[in-house]
């Protein structure tokens, strides 16, 4: 949390006092990022996955993660790698990891964590081609 509160200080003071418009911009950039989208802690993200984990039928088990993902707002790609291992069938697989790409905290890695729960080329491409 000091972190945070440090980041959220220094970002705050560059946006408010530099006269750097390059600075300014990073600066608020961030700033937005920070306070639209903070992933949950680790017990909130046990809590959804063992709701999860409990189910049974495929259908079942991505309908849960959905719903888990729409509730957590934000989640880091490897929390959403962690629903999507739950999922036997890689096409199901898919359908989630586009669903949660929106709710993706740092996107930028979503690729690469996500593509080794793929071995079709045809869905890796899939995968890069909403990543982009």
């Amino acid at each position: 949390m000091k972190s945070f509160t440090y980041i959220f200080v220094l970002t705050f003071s560059i946006l408010a006092f530099s006269n750097c418009e390059i600075l300014r911009g990073i600066a608020q950039e961030e700033l937005e990022n920070r306070l639209s989208c903070i992933p949950p802690t680790q017990n909130v993200y046990s809590a959804s996955y063992q709701i999860i984990a409990a189910k049974t039928f495929e259908s079942d088990i991505q309908a849960s993660a959905e719903r888990e993902t729409v509730k957590l707002k934000c989640m880091t790609s490897e929390q959403i790698k962690g629903f999507a291992e739950l999922l036997d069938f890689e096409s199901k697989r898919l359908e989630y990891a586009k669903f949660a790409y929106a709710y993706c905290s740092d996107q930028k890695n979503y690729y690469l964590t996500m593509s080794p729960l793929f071995t079709f080329e045809s869905y890796k491409r899939e995968l890069e081609d909403l990543t982009r």
